[in-house]
């Protein structure tokens, strides 16, 4: 069985082969991802709902301990025995100076015994007759939203009983309330009301405890069948969230998840001790599940990465097929793309007598033969580069020229115009070096030299409009660099930034060792190159591009010739050249 399957495998074609390969790797990586999803599904889910639960029951409990300890509280008053005498006489009557007497003793009493009570803001006592003995009371009639105290008296029970709580609509404030009856006396006479207002301000802090709270949650407070919430919500709408809290639940206790409106809730759902209070928590489903939505986020990147995997041992597998040939289409293509003479490399020889083995040796031979017209065509180039600058520098009769401007200094010396004869004398020694064609290099203190006879010109033309400072670091000014390379750029900066200016205009010239190398920057705040301008194309004669041929032949450097550009602020020509002549070298691409 095993043979025949693989006979049959051999058999089919190689796209075939590769289907099969992917689809069945594809179907196993499904299948294990499927089922890790939904353990973890399960699990974590669960494990979600359990921990919220926990939070929220433990913050209900935190509630209830406050309304207990308020309860608690009112015990401690109405049990108190001078309290309930003073109550006694204050339902006897009594002249004005005595219930006053009497108020001040049981406000004395009253705030001893509620000082430690932070959750309390103020306490009521009234007496049979409804009268409030302690504090003020600004309005009996909107003790709460539409409630009066009449109200909250006439609604407790008229015999001992628990005290009852009253809520503000909003949640914001508490009333708790409870009938005071005398103890001493197996009557049980009664005596007054006492009112507490609470401070429901720690309602919101216990839920705001939880680490972290949801703002989408929407907690509600069932007491009395009364139902409170300290969110704004619309009467209708709040409503039918009550009708969804009190359908039936499922099997799982204190907690469910139930529909509203289209939308899943987690609703969880706690009593108090004494079953007086329940407290309700409803949540978007969607906001409990987002710590298993980052889960299910891994398992995604999980899987791209099992996909990568298989990526790659398919495309491995490929690889070792057809290895030898990706080699050749490699070594091809890269220098087709890049022109790099250098990405067309020689590979290493095929022990094979095939028609790879044959193509690998016909590329041998054809790497031999394009090395030889290489430097064929190099020789060639520089040798027509040498020709087209001795060609610019013989445009003119060097002879006629020179001598017709020292007639002209001469002439105007006779006439004692010395302005005109500086510029001849610096227009004449400019000429002079540009002529020179008896070597090709120079030193920097000779090019400073034309550069300064060059400014000199510029200054009578331009006068004030441009302002040249040279910044020279180096010490020694007898170093050769090539001939005429400095003078073109400064030359550069008053054809494309002074002469199209109307605001006066900085050149600096600056000089500099780094490293191995010199560096000779010329900058302007003119408006600068275009971006068509910066790739040295040939509007730029034997300015920038010439240089730049006569530096990368010279010093077999990639980039010599560098240009930035920013409009108005600093438009910058470096050049790179190596302080150690590395013309005869046979080293390309230096880098400084």
């Amino acid at each position: 069985m095993k043979k025949k399957i693989s006979h049959r495998f051999n058999s089919l074609s190689f796209s075939q082969k590769l289907k099969l390969s992917v689809f069945f790797i594809g179907g196993v990586s499904l299948s294990v991802l499927l089922i890790i999803n939904l353990i973890f599904w399960f699990f974590f889910s669960k494990q979600i709902y359990e921990s919220n639960h926990d939070k929220i029951t433990f913050a209900s409990a935190n509630l209830y301990e406050h309304f207990e300890a308020i309860e608690n509280f009112s015990y401690k008053l109405i049990g108190n025995d001078s309290l309930q005498n003073s109550l006694v006489q204050a339902n006897q009557p009594k002249d004005t100076s005595d219930k006053i007497k009497l108020k001040q003793e049981m406000q004395l009493l009253i705030n001893a015994l509620v000082l430690d009570e932070k959750d309390i803001r103020s306490v009521f006592l009234l007496n049979t007759h409804q009268e409030n003995q302690v504090n003020f009371m600004a309005d009996s009639n909107h003790l709460l939203d539409n409630l009066s105290v009449k109200a909250i008296v006439d609604s407790l029970p008229d015999g001992p009983s628990k005290g009852q709580w009253f809520f503000s609509e909003n949640f914001s404030r508490a009333v708790y309330a409870r009938k005071i009856f005398n103890t001493k006396r197996l009557a049980l006479d009664y005596l007054g009301t006492i009112i507490l207002t609470v401070d429901t301000s720690f309602i919101e802090q216990i839920l705001n405890e939880r680490k972290p709270p949801t703002s989408s949650e929407l907690f509600i407070l069932e007491y009395q069948d009364h139902y409170y919430t300290n969110s704004k919500l619309a009467t209708a709408t709040f409503d039918r969230y009550i009708e969804l809290i009190n359908k039936p639940s499922l099997p799982t206790p204190n907690y469910r998840v139930a529909r509203f409106e289209g939308e899943k809730y987690f609703i969880v759902e706690n009593h108090s001790t004494d079953r007086a209070f329940t407290f309700y928590s409803l949540q978007p489903n969607k906001d409990v599940l987002q710590k298993i939505t980052h889960i299910e986020l891994v398992i995604i990147l999980t899987t791209l990465s099992l996909f990568i995997g298989i990526i790659a041992l398919i495309n491995h597998y490929i690889s070792s097929l057809i290895s030898p040939i990706n080699k050749l289409a490699s070594n091809m293509t890269s220098f087709q793309q890049n022109k790099d003479l250098s990405q067309l490399k020689r590979i290493d020889s095929l022990n094979q007598t095939d028609e790879i083995g044959v193509l690998y040796e016909s590329y041998q031979q054809m790497i031999e033969e394009i090395d030889q017209l290489i430097s064929q065509n190099y020789q060639a180039k520089i040798l027509a580069q040498e020709i087209e600058f001795k060609a610019l520098q013989a445009q003119l009769d060097p002879h006629f020229l020179y001598n017709t401007l020292d007639s002209i200094n001469w002439l105007a010396l006779n006439k004692e115009e010395t302005e005109i004869s500086q510029m001849v004398t610096s227009l004449a020694f400019l000429f002079k070096k540009k002529i020179d064609n008896s070597s090709t290099t120079t030193t920097i203190e000779d090019e400073l030299d034309l550069i300064n006879a060059y400014i000199a010109i510029q200054s009578i033309r331009f006068q004030h409009r441009f302002t040249f400072v040279p910044v020279i670091l180096i010490d020694d000014l007898s170093q050769v660099i090539p001939k005429l390379i400095i003078q073109p750029l400064i030359e550069n900066s008053f054809k494309y930034a002074v002469e199209k200016m109307s605001t006066p205009c900085l050149i600096q010239l600056k000089i500099f060792e780094k490293a191995d190398c010199l560096i000779i920057s010329v900058s302007d705040n003119g408006p600068g190159f275009s971006d068509h301008h910066l790739d040295l194309d040939a509007n730029h004669g034997i300015g920038l591009k010439n240089i730049a041929a006569r530096l990368t032949v010279k010093y077999q450097l990639e980039t010599p010739l560098t240009i930035h550009s920013s409009p108005f602020n600093q438009t910058e020509v470096t050049l790179t050249i190596p302080l150690n002549d590395r013309s005869d070298s046979h080293e390309k691409n230096i880098s400084c």
